[in-house]
């Protein structure tokens, strides 16, 4: 394990994490079927964009050579217990997607799950994704996105960037339309395709509807 931050975590950081960690069991009940089938292909080296708790480590290939970008230190302990229970060696870094401490061309697959809704600069972080990948390498997605034009969600979306909510749930803004964020990244072949899940929580109305799928690029 290596590049394990030794920043102290905020308040509204740690808090987070064990709300997330909470989230865990039910993240899995629901969405495990689907991350199985996103990243059943994952292997060699792989970057993971905000890893949050590790949910997605029982779906990657043991002895994986996994970095994680994750700017929540208070998400390091769980992302290290995770992945030592998975037998795959860690990367640790506490930074945004925007700059990635890797070389171009150096990574088998790119991973993001329900995360690029808090990347600061998104498109920045599509581009660095995109630099690191090998040729012919995959990056993995699975994102919530702005409901459609003229919903009252959509609207309540709009709103939540200027509300608490952005505070609270670690920088997401739910009203991106990260579809054609992807679509315009660079990819040589891209296939995204809709799903939904229902949570519990009544909060999450607020991050619907999804999409899920890979960005391929060129050889």
């Amino acid at each position: 394990m290596t590049g394990m931050s030794t920043a102290r975590a905020s308040l509204r950081q740690r808090l987070f994490a064990r709300f997330m960690s909470a989230m865990d069991e039910e993240s899995t009940r629901i969405l495990g079927p689907k991350r199985e089938e996103l990243l059943s292909v994952a292997r060699g080296k792989i970057v993971e964009l905000g890893p949050g708790t590790g949910v997605n480590f029982p779906y990657l290939p043991p002895g994986a050579e996994w970095v994680g970008i994750e700017p929540n230190p208070a998400m390091h302990p769980h992302l290290v217990e995770k992945a030592n229970a998975r037998g795959i060696a860690v990367d640790l870094r506490a930074l945004d997607g925007d700059k990635l401490p890797l070389d171009d061309a150096s990574v088998d697959f790119a991973i993001s799950t329900l995360v690029l809704c808090s990347v600061p600069d998104v498109d920045a972080a599509l581009a660095e994704l995109h630099r690191v990948l090998v040729p012919g390498g995959k990056f993995l997605f699975m994102e919530h996105v702005a409901a459609p034009r003229g919903t009252f969600r959509r609207f309540v979306q709009r709103t939540m960037p200027y509300t608490p909510w952005r505070y609270c749930a670690d920088g997401c803004n739910p009203g991106r339309e990260l579809a054609t964020n992807i679509e315009n990244a660079g990819f040589a072949e891209v296939d995204i395709r809709p799903f939904d899940f229902e949570l519990s929580n009544p909060i999450a109305w607020v991050v619907k509807p999804h999409i899920w799928g890979s960005a391929t690029k060129a050889r």
